[in-house]
């Protein structure tokens, strides 16, 4: 895939019921209620990243607002549309993640769970960035870029933010070098945030 393929849209699994019957609770309880299954994890991390995948900038487009459109929740329970509302809800309200997710001044381009393929070091590799923010130049040629990765794991057992999100440096050097050769970009020109989605949290890596 070429960085001009369009984006791969996927509709979030559950239904606007759960997401608008939720009150917005204290910052102590945004952690991932299902961290201890393996597969509601994993099912829970998934539905975070589709509610991301709605925002376009954030304050502005309404998060839950957007979030709600188009959704169906046949095959999920309410319980846990209903966690993942306010686990989505509460990340979107904290400061630096609204700061992170504001639109940039001048040009942009956006990519949400865009899929690639690119060939480094002579192998043919793939991955999807969760969000990538392209800043373009008067000509619409990119200047500069920020690549957002989204965890849902919570940040427990590190020490600090920077120890949480250490085990991810590999994979955000990863999508710079890949960003780079996909943009025709610097790599000294791509900036790289990890997001904790529980603590509200970013790190830059």
């Amino acid at each position: 895939a070429s960085a001009e393929d369009p984006e791969n849209k996927r509709p979030p699994p559950c239904g606007s019921k759960a997401l608008s019957g939720r009150a917005v609770t204290d910052h102590a309880s945004r952690g991932n209620p299902f961290a201890d299954e393996s597969a509601e994890s994993r099912a829970f991390g998934s539905a975070i990243h589709e509610l991301f995948e709605r925002v376009d900038w954030l304050p502005g487009s309404g998060p839950a607002v957007g979030a709600e459109a188009g959704m169906d929740s046949a095959s999920q329970a309410e319980d846990f549309c209903a966690a993942a509302a306010e686990h989505f809800r509460n990340a979107c309200e904290a400061e630096p993640v609204g700061t992170l997710m504001a639109r940039p001044p001048g040009p942009v381009r956006l990519w949400r769970e865009r899929p690639f393929r690119v060939i480094l070091d002579g192998a043919l590799l793939s991955g999807r960035f969760d969000r990538v923010v392209v800043e373009l130049d008067e000509e619409g040629a990119p200047r500069h870029a920020t690549v957002v990765d989204f965890k849902t794991d919570g940040t427990s057992g590190a020490d600090t933010l920077g120890a949480a999100a250490e085990p991810h440096r590999a994979q955000m050097e990863f999508y710079r070098r890949a960003l780079s050769r996909l943009l025709a970009l610097a790599e000294s020109e791509i900036e790289c945030r990890v997001v904790f989605t529980s603590a509200g949290e970013v790190v830059a890596l």
